[in-house]
């Protein structure tokens, strides 16, 4: 009589199913990615929050490419952004900044300040003749505001090719929105720069 072996009883309960230890690897390969994903943007936000400086924000025209303004087609911008002032007799790169404001952080808002801008004109070829009345403010209504310099202190009669000038214009102008206006001959802008004018 021959001897006949029996194939041993398979638990199939408990047997591995084909490709099952390779899916487990892939599933935990996917779970670490996710949490290593998750701890690097954790990272990243608390560095963000510990030093803000490393958040970049949107900025107008740059100094390399700013806006350009002439006679006929004066420009709009915001105050601190660069015109690119060309006239038949000059041209030149501009920018004001400002307005500052005697009593900042004022409990109460009153209905006029004196504010004062920075005008700076450089990258001069040509000459121009540089007067106060050149300048100006407007309000949001369209009323015009004179600018003088602050006491005691001037504005060059005119600047000069390679040369660049600094000065300080003031006047007493309401709150609210605020066009600050050049017009080099007197009469033609070339360039408006919008800020805000405020004291709280």
């Amino acid at each position: 009589m021959t001897a006949v072996s029996l194939p041993q009883r398979v638990d199939w309960n408990r047997a591995a199913r084909p490709g099952s230890s390779g899916r487990a690897r892939l599933a935990y390969s996917v779970v670490f990615a996710v949490l290593l994903g998750f701890l690097a943007y954790g990272i990243y936000g608390y560095a963000t929050a510990a030093n803000p400086k490393t958040v970049v924000e949107p900025s107008g025209p740059s100094a390399d490419h700013p806006l350009t303004g002439t006679y006929a087609k004066p420009v709009i911008t915001v105050a601190g952004d660069v015109v690119e002032v060309k006239t038949p007799t000059f041209s030149a790169r501009a920018v004001i900044t400002g307005p500052q404001v005697p009593g900042e952080g004022y409990l109460y808002q009153p209905q006029a300040v004196v504010a004062t801008w920075t005008v700076h004109i450089y990258d001069v070829k040509g000459t121009i003749p540089l007067a106060a009345a050149d300048f100006d403010s407007i309000d949001y209504l369209g009323t015009e505001f004179g600018l003088l310099p602050p006491a005691g202190t001037t504005i060059p009669k005119s600047v000069s090719t390679g040369g660049h000038v600094s000065f300080e214009l003031r006047g007493d102008v309401p709150i609210g929105e605020n066009l600050f206006r050049w017009a080099p001959n007197g009469r033609n802008i070339v360039a408006k720069w919008d800020n805000q004018v405020e004291n709280d």
